[in-house]
């Protein structure tokens, strides 16, 4: 029986990250296993032109090991753009093109396996077992990374289908637009992407465009010098430190602009298309957009749905109605069923989530040894940067370092500019 250092559940970015960075320790060994036939990267919203919120330099393994051949600019030069890409000088790049990136690590690492679904994991005296449709695996330590689920409204649940979907199923979606009324939830950057796309359609128009978000506008993200310390190693100690209670009063929902606002860039796209509706003659749908709205029903009337709103603006009631309904509602964290006979042994905390250690493993007494590791997991204890792409090879790095018992990756950066 082989026993591997690490196996890892769910090859999406995050583990992307890890399996890309254990490649270059001598003698590791290591798998990540994920159950779709190949990997892709939020394929329902790779809407065209779409820009990733994160610098590129933020890719898998930089930040740890930038002489890792699995980097964003060793993708530039395998790929012979490289000069081409500096000269055009970008500041955010397009998804669709970190999409490519992350595909070519997925395929070129050794080390990751699509097409396994994992049926069943346990632990014993000498480690992990994890039961897949291909056979059963042996490791000493797992790393778990195998994303969030769509977060649907409880009033949206009874009415999933072909008109009426999430974002995130956007772009898969066959669904003819054509004189059809439509009406998105959610007005973040998603909500707002969907809403530039569906209005500057030359074929299959909709009759009708609305946005209702509980906003009270369209903010924007804050990218401003300070904000983004929060996306750095000495803030995640240093929020990692604090009691309990104090992240609830501090942090996650007022920091929420940080990580969950909309581009600067996709704000100016839109008022400017407004503008040209408004003005201009443009021949593009002009959609409504209402703030200050909150859904709290829906119902099935004949061929359409009717929703019913609060405008806490004019503190009234609302109805809306729509052919198609685009819930751009968010995600929310997502533990496998897999990982059911671990979890029973899992302490966790007021939200249900498991409690973690500053390394990210779970805090439990494994007899072998070995640890469990959850990425994205974290927000409500190591802070708002767990989601993001910002810090995944910072965090992977930790979380390696932590198997090794060696800082054999670079974690320690500097201070921040701000005394937490």
């Amino acid at each position: 029986m082989q026993k591997l250092d690490l196996i890892g559940i769910g090859a999406g970015p995050f583990n992307l990250s890890t399996a890309a960075l254990a490649t270059s320790v001598p003698g590791f060994s290591s798998i990540f296993l994920d159950t779709k036939p190949e990997f892709s990267w939020h394929p329902g919203m790779m809407l065209p032109d779409t820009l990733l919120q994160t610098s590129f330099l933020k890719d898998l393994v930089t930040s740890a090991d930038p002489t890792n051949p699995y980097s964003f600019l060793s993708y530039l030069v395998k790929h012979q753009r490289f000069y081409r890409f500096i000269n055009a000088d970008f500041r955010y790049i397009k998804r669709c093109e970190f999409a490519d990136y992350l595909s070519w690590v997925a395929h070129s690492l050794p080390n990751v396996k699509f097409n396994t679904t994992v049926t069943g994991i346990d632990t014993s005296d000498s480690g992990f077992t994890v039961e897949t449709d291909q056979g059963t695996l042996y490791a000493a330590n797992l790393v778990i990374a195998t994303g969030n689920k769509p977060r649907i409204p409880d009033w949206a649940q009874s009415y999933l289908g072909k008109n009426c979907f999430h974002s995130s199923q956007y772009m898969l979606q066959s669904t003819d637009l054509t004189n059809r009324n439509i009406v998105i939830v959610g007005g973040g950057q998603s909500g707002l992407e969907i809403l530039l796309n569906m209005m500057k359609r030359k074929e299959n128009q909709p009759r009708s465009i609305t946005l209702l978000s509980r906003r009270q506008t369209l903010s924007p993200l804050d990218e401003s010098p300070f904000v983004n310390e929060f996306f750095t190693p000495d803030y995640v100690n240093s929020f990692y430190r604090i009691s309990s209670p104090s992240r609830k009063t501090l942090t996650v929902e007022s920091q929420k602009l940080a990580s969950d606002g909309a581009s600067a860039s996709t704000l100016q796209s839109l008022i400017q298309e407004l503008y040209a509706c408004d003005f201009l003659g443009s021949n593009y749908v002009r959609p409504q957009i209402l703030p200050n709205r909150e859904v709290i029903g829906l119902a099935r009337r004949k061929d359409h749905y009717s929703l019913t709103a609060n405008n806490w603006l004019s503190d009234s009631v609302e109805t809306i109605d729509a052919d198609i309904l685009v819930l751009s509602t968010g995600y929310k964290n997502d533990i496998p069923e897999c990982l059911a006979p671990l979890k029973e042994q899992w302490a966790t905390d007021s939200r249900g989530l498991p409690i973690l250690n500053k390394d990210y493993s779970v805090v439990q007494q494994c007899a072998h040894g070995g640890k469990v590791y959850l990425q994205n997991t974290a927000r409500f204890s190591h802070g708002i940067a767990d989601p993001q792409l910002s810090l995944a090879a910072w965090r992977s790095a930790t979380i390696l370092n932590a198997i090794l018992a060696d800082n054999r990756f670079y974690v320690n950066d500097s201070e921040g500019a701000l005394t937490w």
